[in-house]
């Protein structure tokens, strides 16, 4: 199933969310280390994908940046007109043109009611163990 010819977009309901892959500071050159300036996401590549909870199936890409006409566009394109959408409550996403529901995880929010992200994060949280112990190396 991982690599089946596209069926387009999700009916619903469906979880968006984005994450950063990339190597960990400790593990990089000095020199490397030294070029990034900031924390957490600098240096590394922005991903963001659905999960659709009916079928079970994810569909998800890299991404130039991780702001609202990226993550919007890429959640509108992924989901039918119809389709309920969940994210977590990242600014990006407010103002989607789809019947959404965000989860205020700054807050210690993760579930409330048929509300949360946890399919999608469990998809991320296999792809980085994959990418970090199997796969060092992924294009």
């Amino acid at each position: 199933l991982a690599c089946e010819e596209d069926t387009g977009p999700f009916a619903g309901p469906v979880e968006v969310d984005e994450t950063y892959m990339g190597g960990k500071r400790k593990n990089m050159p000095k020199a490397k280390r030294e070029e990034l300036k900031g924390r957490g996401a600098v240096g590394k590549a922005a991903v963001i994908g659905a999960k659709d909870r009916a079928s079970k199936r994810v569909t998800a890409r890299p991404v130039i940046g991780a702001n609202a006409t990226t993550m919007q566009g890429f959640a509108e394109g992924a989901t039918t007109d119809d389709a309920k959408v969940y994210t977590d409550d990242a600014a990006g996403y407010r103002g989607m043109g789809r019947d959404h529901e965000a989860v205020c995880h700054s807050v210690g929010e993760y579930v409330r009611g048929q509300a949360h992200t946890n399919g999608i994060e469990s998809f991320w949280a296999m792809l980085k163990r994959g990418h970090s112990s199997v796969y060092h190396k992924i294009n």
